[in-house]
């Protein structure tokens, strides 16, 4: 075993349950970016692959989805290899690794492309669709970036499946889960969680493929009073349970993401969308997964930007490349290759201007 579990921290039921599998599997990595669990990773001599193993909390003793959950085939669905109870507290799932990382190290890049984004989020939403159907009933409740992982051509993989929850046949949902604060709907804040909450996440995670700003540093949600309120609560667990009330807050009045903050080519349709997304109200979002991919194919996938941390926005269409550059006065200029960027020229008929506008004064003139 390359990793020395005692620095871990964790309930010696695991350590203990992780030394049995020792024989079978070598352990090299581990990593708790998720947050409501440790992940391990390394390979299985007799799978012949690599595996990724999830503890998690096992809540009120109940573990019927698992059988649902590994009964599911779905391209969007990390499939599971394993399950089980460790003690009344700790569970397991065991699943493939997936090497391409997770949608947090997408959107940490200097590329994020316009297309991409949309097809990433119809994908996601494929695989709640098998997740909410009426035989399953499966709620995942930690939609996050972390928590989808980007499989071959970006395919993403819904997973980290330890907040996964079904809605009893006599009920309209579940109780809301407490990880996540900042992915958490405003309804899951009054402890109810339902299938347009799974979408409400959904909403959240295009919002930054896309680009929309939501730090994952606590400060960022606080004003100037409320800053010095926090420097002066005695313990962190009070920080922590400061600052979700103010994103509680900002949810449920529909001010935690802004619109505003999209890069100017994001089309007004699809904001559109990602508001209706992310309603405040669970009762005003789109109510099913297959209601906001019928909205996402009525919109297409539009031009292909990019935005790159580089030179800023890019536009690749008809054997031209595109890009906005920012000039030395402060404006923006539109700039044109047809050989693969070796050259570059001012586009004729769109004049240096706002940044918000040479990219509108650009899509007007390709769309005629």
């Amino acid at each position: 075993m390359n990793i020395d579990i005692s620095n871990l921290d964790l309930d010696n039921s695991v350590i203990d349950f992780i030394k049995t599998k020792e024989p079978n599997i070598d352990f090299d990595n581990s990593n708790e970016k998720g947050s409501n669990g440790l992940l391990l990773f390394g390979h299985h001599k007799l799978l012949k692959k690599r595996i990724a193993l999830k503890f998690y909390y096992y809540e009120n003793g109940i573990h019927d989805e698992v059988e649902l959950l590994a009964s599911i085939k779905n391209d969007n669905i990390l499939p599971i290899l394993d399950a089980g109870v460790i003690d009344e507290n700790n569970a397991f799932f065991m699943t493939e690794e997936v090497c391409a990382g997770d949608l947090d190290d997408l959107i940490s890049t200097n590329k994020k492309s316009y297309q991409q984004a949309i097809g990433i989020t119809r994908g996601i939403l494929n695989g709640l669709v098998e997740m909410h159907s009426s035989k399953n009933k499966l709620l995942h409740r930690d939609l996050k970036p972390a928590n989808i992982l980007l499989a071959q051509n970006n395919t993403p993989l819904i997973a980290d499946f330890g907040s996964v929850k079904r809605i009893p046949d006599d009920a309209d949902g579940v109780n809301g889960s407490r990880h996540a604060a900042l992915y958490r709907p405003p309804e899951a804040y009054e402890n109810f969680y339902t299938y347009s909450s799974d979408v409400y996440q959904v909403g959240l995670v295009l919002y930054q493929l896309l680009g929309g700003y939501l730090p994952y540093e606590e400060k960022a949600y606080l004003n100037k009073k409320q800053k010095i309120k926090f420097d002066k609560l005695p313990s962190s667990y009070d920080k922590s349970k400061y600052v979700d009330s103010i994103i509680f807050d900002l949810s449920k009045k529909g001010k935690l993401i802004d619109l505003n903050s999209l890069p100017p080519f994001v089309d007004e349709k699809l904001k559109s969308i990602i508001r209706k997304a992310t309603q405040p109200n669970f009762l005003k979002r789109y109510q099913t997964c297959s209601e906001f991919i019928h909205a996402l194919h009525e919109f297409g996938l539009g031009e292909d930007w990019t935005h790159s941390f580089e030179f800023g926005y890019k536009l690749d269409i008809d054997g031209k490349t595109y890009r906005i550059e920012r000039q030395n006065n402060g404006k923006y200029a539109c700039m044109k290759s047809t050989d693969n960027g070796s050259t570059w020229r001012r586009e004729a008929g769109v004049a240096d201007n706002s940044e918000n506008k040479v990219v509108y004064d650009l899509k007007n003139k390709i769309r005629k």
